[in-house]
């Protein structure tokens, strides 16, 4: 572990006076809708979700929802599906399963800075590469490639990017799979605003490389929706990563997790942190 721990500023303050101000600037999602609202825009009736039964969920997701996550990546099977309660916690098992002391992890900035946190909290280096506003909010090519050091063991990017809205182009994207891969590292991918481009055109995901972690969210009931202002997680990996992360969100006690939808490909490796 760090030997000094890096607290979270940014969802510290959001978390203390988000829901205290009439008027909330900080929030990079859009305003929620109440139960009604949307039942009315679907047309539909609130019967059957007045007949859901308040019981426990499955942990990782049910069969149902890790099918149709699945669907949304071709290739991907419900066994490569890990359901989290929230991006955030996608994040947290990515890092917990896949850091130990040491380890070099390369970060796009800005960022939404839970990982930069995370990252030496487990006790690893990270190190920024920027996206520039002359630059139309692209990286350059050399800082990519300095940032993801060998010995980097994940690389954080998110795309489209929150809180510029913009889209990695295609020479910037291939620099980050090209390095990351020449160097061995896994990649962590935000693609929680996939799908609410303004331009009409879906953000190709990075899903489909060998080590590749996507998180996106579902908290409208389809990834492919504007995202509401908590981001819930899902994705895909293999199936063994996915049974060895869900090591991680599954404790032996039945109020686990579930959600929406993370996608966290882990190495083969087996996990040494566990639950007290």
């Amino acid at each position: 572990m760090s030997p000094k721990f890096v607290p979270f500023d940014l969802e510290r303050w959001q978390s203390t006076w988000e829901n205290r101000v009439r008027f909330n600037l900080s929030e990079s999602g859009v305003h929620p809708l109440s139960v009604q609202e949307l039942l009315g825009l679907a047309a539909a009736s609130a019967v059957p979700l007045l007949e859901v039964r308040l019981g426990y969920a499955q942990s990782n997701g049910s069969d149902l929802l890790r099918e149709r996550i699945a669907a949304l990546y071709p290739g991907a099977s419900p066994d490569q599906v890990l359901v989290t309660t929230g991006s955030s916690e996608a994040n947290f098992v990515t890092c917990w399963r896949l850091l130990e002391p040491g380890d070099k992890v390369a970060v796009m900035m800005p960022n939404y800075l839970q990982t930069w946190g995370l990252a030496q909290n487990f006790g690893a280096q990270a190190k920024a590469f920027q996206l520039h506003e002359k630059e139309g909010w692209e990286p350059y090519a050399e800082e990519i490639r300095t940032a993801i050091a060998p010995g980097t063991k994940l690389v954080v990017v998110t795309n489209p990017h929150n809180p510029t809205g913009h889209v990695l182009g295609d020479a910037a994207r291939k620099t980050i799979l090209d390095r990351a891969a020449e160097v061995g590292a896994w990649i962590l991918v935000d693609e929680v605003y996939q799908g609410a481009e303004r331009g009409g055109k879906t953000t190709q995901s990075f899903w489909g490389r060998r080590r590749t972690a996507c998180r996106a969210s579902a908290s409208a009931g389809s990834s492919q929706r504007p995202r509401s202002a908590r981001r819930h997680g899902p994705g895909t990996t293999t199936r063994r990563s996915a049974h060895r992360a869900r090591r991680i969100t599954s404790p032996p006690w039945p109020w686990t997790r579930t959600c929406a939808r993370n996608s966290s490909t882990a190495p083969a490796a087996s996990c040494t942190r566990t639950f007290p």
